[in-house]
């Protein structure tokens, strides 16, 4: 490097902390003049081409430019040194800066809000959306990212850019000032699938006081040590249970696929089961699946071997076409699906408004199941929620309490 171009930098540095000091009022500098001549570099020309070697600061301006920053410089010391001496002699006085930070909330009227088609034909079923959701769970199997900031998962739902009202956060329910209520309250059942991947998440919903229902996808980090801290808080524990899509996905390691017989289903069913053995799981529910819950067959074989171990299935209903009901019925098997999905979107507010779905299908049923993911919007909308369950009517159950209203 040219003795010049350290001269520069040098020469940078100085009127930095020049220009900090006469700010800060922090020493009493007297008048003084910088003249700074203009200098002509010659630099070699160099190759630039490639990614691998980036250019110098001057290969990135001409010379004239680098001489109207460095007399700008100049025009800046000479200004600032103009104030600090207002300022002594009290001649002027700079403002405090004051900073306004300002949010901006649609508000859309309640009257206006679109309802939601909770199945729909099998078109919309096959939409590409449905892969992104299998690659954002291997992206946090193999520990690239820990959340989307935008989630889609495979749903039957329609994906309709509905209003949403804008909800409040209510306070909190204190014991000083419990909610009193008479009335009938009608059961709702919350599933957070794709438990285990993250601990951290784990440790988080646990602090959840709720009888919430978790789902443990068979690989990754997902252990026994994970499953018991959430049953101790009261959380009842499924296995999600990885099944093929009738769309191109990022599969899991094991997926159970309509090209497996009944051997190689049931023998790797009954591995990803045994990873939880000794825990309590009661149940399974399917990860992705549409095309595999179409099959009765293959659906046969799963139940068989739930109807040996005394486990329920959850559909989660990814396809209109599922034959998991049926087939569950001629097998013995306890069913239930899901109503509402929760989180199609990482928002707050759209989020809300799906707890607020799940509500109105409770008060029309009499129950309702929700499943969502371990998404940072669905655990904050979730903890608001359900501090206003109780006031609106909703009591929060397992899943396995809802089975005899199936």
């Amino acid at each position: 490097m040219k003795k010049s171009t350290i001269f520069i930098i040098c020469l940078l540095c100085i009127v930095s902390a020049e220009l900090f000091m006469v700010w800060k009022n922090g020493v009493d500098v007297k008048p003084q003049t910088y003249s700074l001549d203009a200098k002509t570099y010659d630099m070699p020309k160099r190759e630039t081409d490639k990614k691998v070697v980036k250019p110098f600061l001057f290969e990135m301006h001409t010379a004239n430019e680098v001489d109207a920053i460095l007399d700008e410089f100049a025009a800046d010391i000479t200004k600032s040194m103009a104030q600090h001496e207002a300022i002594k002699s009290k001649e002027i006085i700079l403002p405090t800066p004051v900073r306004e930070d300002k949010q901006i909330v649609e508000v859309v009227p309640a009257d206006e809000t679109v309802a939601v088609e909770e199945v729909v034909s099998e078109p919309e079923i096959m939409s590409s959306d449905i892969s992104e959701e299998a690659a954002v769970a291997e992206s946090l199997f193999n520990g690239k990212i820990k959340e989307p900031e935008v989630a889609v998962v495979e749903t039957v739902e329609e994906q309709a850019q509905e209003p949403q009202e804008v909800i409040e956060t209510p306070q909190p329910v204190t014991e000083a000032n419990p909610v009193e209520t008479t009335e009938k309250r009608d059961r709702v059942a919350i599933v957070i699938d794709d438990v285990g991947l993250s601990i951290p998440f784990v440790r988080e919903i646990a602090q959840v006081k709720a009888p919430l229902t978790v789902s443990f996808l068979p690989y990754g980090a997902s252990g026994k040590e994970q499953v018991i801290t959430l049953k101790d808080a009261g959380f009842e524990v499924l296995v999600h249970v990885p099944m093929m899509p009738h769309v191109p996905a990022a599969l899991a390691p094991v997926t159970l696929s309509p090209e497996m017989d009944k051997e190689e289903t049931q023998s790797e069913l009954n591995k990803m089961l045994d990873r939880f053995e000794g825990t309590g799981i009661v149940g399974v529910n399917n990860h992705m699946g549409s095309l595999l819950t179409e099959r009765a067959k293959n659906m046969g074989y799963i139940m068989e071997v739930l109807k040996k171990r005394g486990m329920f299935f959850l559909d989660s209903k990814t396809t209109g076409k599922s034959a998991a009901g049926k087939v569950a019925k001629e097998y013995g098997v306890e069913y239930i699906s899901r109503d509402v999905f929760l989180d199609n979107k990482n928002d707050y507010n759209y989020i809300m408004g799906q707890f607020k779905q799940t509500e109105k299908k409770a008060h029309k049923n009499g129950y309702a199941v929700a499943i969502g993911h371990p998404y940072s919007q669905t655990l904050k909308a979730l903890k608001d929620w359900l501090k206003e369950a109780d006031k609106n009517g909703i009591e929060i159950v397992h899943v396995s309490e809802l089975l005899a209203k199936e």
